[in-house]
């Protein structure tokens, strides 16, 4: 059976100056790159379940296919942090004025110096520099986990973002469960847990007990994985335009 991936690449170029992508003649937006990202991820887990139907028992290797598209969920997660805080500093710079939240003067701080900064008020699309030097910022930096994406958020000077979040997903259509603020931050967990075993670990039990057996991976919780992350970055994107 043959079972196809999409590929956007050929279509997608980056914009030299501004880093941004394109795709064909429109600029990609944080979410747009998203969707496409996890549509990647999507991809692989119906490549899993074309190949291995229900009923039918998976060969050794079809675990992995599932681990892959678990690993492309929290690499999209990651890829559109990055995106998003870059493509907010402009706006966020814009309409604060000369409020700025305490997390960014102290990332430019550590990005600019003073002589820079005031080259940089002087040229043409000074926000675009700003931007610029975020990015350089996170360029080596994961944005996965609870406490990374809090200090990504403190950046943007969004307050009580947590909170604001819970009540972004609650608000989607056909939630069940309501999240709190408290609760929201484990939304994503297991998955981003489970994609750090997956690449620091090879997905195997560390203990002799189990003698580097591979951890087992269902499908339902890659699925959900897909699912669930989704619907944190959604809410997330609309808390983040809303606040900035």
């Amino acid at each position: 059976m043959w079972v196809f991936i999409r590929d956007y690449s050929s279509n997608i170029r980056k914009n030299k100056r501004s880093g941004e992508l394109i795709f064909g003649d429109k600029i990609m937006s944080a979410i747009d790159v998203f969707d496409k990202n996890i549509e990647r991820a999507n991809d692989l887990f119906k490549a899993h379940r074309g190949t291995f139907p229900k009923g039918k028992p998976p060969a050794s290797w079809g675990a992995d296919i599932l681990r892959s598209s678990l690993v492309f969920a929290v690499a999209s997660l990651d890829a559109y942090m990055h995106d998003k805080v870059a493509e907010s500093i402009p706006t966020m710079v814009k309409n604060r004025n000369e409020n700025m939240p305490g997390g960014f003067v102290g990332l430019m701080k550590e990005q600019v110096s003073y002589d820079q900064l005031l080259k940089i008020l002087f040229k043409d699309r000074p926000l675009e520099h700003f931007r610029t030097a975020v990015k350089r910022h996170y360029a080596v930096k994961t944005i996965q986990n609870v406490a990374e994406i809090e200090k990504l958020i403190g950046v943007l000077g969004i307050t009580d973002f947590w909170f604001k979040l819970s009540q972004a997903v609650n608000k989607r259509r056909g939630r069940v469960k309501k999240h709190s603020k408290k609760t929201i931050k484990e939304f994503i967990q297991p998955y981003v847990t489970r994609r750090h075993q997956i690449v620091h670990e090879a997905d195997l039990y560390t203990s002799k007990k189990h003698n580097n057996d591979k951890r087992p991976i269902k499908v339902g919780f890659t699925e959900n994985a897909i699912k669930h992350i989704s619907i944190f970055v959604k809410s997330i994107d609309k808390v983040i335009d809303f606040n900035i």
